[in-house]
Parts: structure tokens; C-alpha cells; sequence
């Protein structure tokens, strides 16, 4: 499990906007006006993912 990162666990907190931390995507739902995010496991999953997948174009 990853533990979140306390600056940007402050930059959320700061900005007036409700965040969701939910599902495996990064969008901002106009009409509720929120932000939905992957937890922070999910954002590392995805960012180890991308990590392979440039790899592989390059072997």
C-alpha cells in the first residue's frame, strides 16, 4: 500500500473543489463539479504500467 504524498494531500485540501478518490481514471465532472482520481495505489499502478509500456517500445 502507498501512503499518500503530504504536499499534495495539502494541495487538495487547499483547492475549493471536492475531490473524489475513486475508479482508475483522472476527469472533472462538470455538472457536480468534482475531480475523480484514482487512489494513490491506483496512480502508482498506472505510472509503473506507463514505465513498461515505454520500455517496450524501445527493446
Amino acid at each position: 500500500m502507498h501512503e499518500p504524498i503530504p504536499h499534495m494531500q495539502d494541495f487538495f485540501e487547499a483547492i475549493d473543489i471536492v475531490t473524489s478518490f475513486t475508479g482508475r481514471e483522472v476527469y472533472y465532472m462538470a455538472s457536480v463539479d468534482k475531480v475523480y482520481m484514482p487512489d494513490i495505489s491506483g496512480i502508482m499502478e498506472q505510472a509503473h504500467q506507463i514505465r513498461l509500456d515505454s520500455y517496450s517500445t524501445f527493446i
